[in-house]
């Protein structure tokens, strides 16, 4: 079967602008539902004077950050990232349409997808493992295919494996524009850790600001390979 042809995206730079002002619209939403995370991130950075590049919305993040932390509270904090970062995802794909979200929405993707978005988070991650652990190629190779099926999940209401398979099947032949996102959201945490060298809480703070201002151009993303 041919590969499919690559589709007309935007530039992954020319999102930066256009994610921010999105973002501004909704910024009561993306400061709730940034707020834990956030704080993970900034507690992280005490404990281990270090900032973790994207971390601020990043899976990775629930269990990381909560080193260091009473497990109680670690476990907490975890449970509330993940509820918040579902609500984040509806959050941005409404952003991304150009339309304001509001408190009963999100709450409602977290009663749905909070626990499927918990098991894609494993899923995906076990896969990319497996990937670099077998070959490093094929590891990176998955980055690509799954980067769009937290998305895919909550536009398209989907299961777990389903979302797995869609994202492969929208990533297709457009690798670069994939990679080009992810590629700006790295440039944006390099700043974090930059300034992190000079202190670790401005640097965890500013590497999550920006990164809550891009995150709605993974989402712009989908739907342009998506087609809408």
């Amino acid at each position: 079967m041919a590969e499919p042809q690559p589709r007309q995206t935007t530039s992954a730079f020319d999102l930066v602008p256009r994610s921010f002002e999105l973002v501004s619209k909704n910024l009561p939403l993306f400061a709730l539902v940034s707020s834990a995370p956030l704080l993970m991130t900034v507690l992280s950075a005490v404990n281990s004077k270090e900032v973790e590049v994207g971390s601020s919305l990043s899976p990775g993040l629930l269990f990381q950050s909560a080193l260091g932390m009473a497990p109680a509270v670690a476990l907490i904090l975890g449970i509330i990232s993940l509820v918040l970062q579902t609500m984040a995802l509806g959050l941005v794909l409404k952003a991304a349409q150009d339309k304001t979200a509001n408190l009963n929405e999100l709450t409602e993707t977290a009663r749905k997808f909070t626990l499927k978005y918990l098991g894609l988070s494993i899923l995906s991650g076990l896969v990319i493992v497996l990937g670099f652990v077998l070959l490093i190629v094929p590891g990176f190779i998955a980055i690509t295919r799954l980067f769009l099926a937290p998305y895919v999940m909550v536009s398209e209401n989907l299961g777990v494996v389903e979302s797995m398979k869609r994202s492969s099947e929208l990533s297709k032949g457009n690798a670069g524009a994939i990679w080009g996102v992810i590629g700006v959201t790295i440039l944006l945490g390099i700043i974090g850790q930059i300034l992190g060298f000079i202190s670790p809480v401005v640097g965890a703070v500013v590497a999550s600001l920006l990164g809550i201002g891009y995150s709605v151009a993974p989402a712009i993303r989908y739907l342009e390979l998506k087609g809408k």
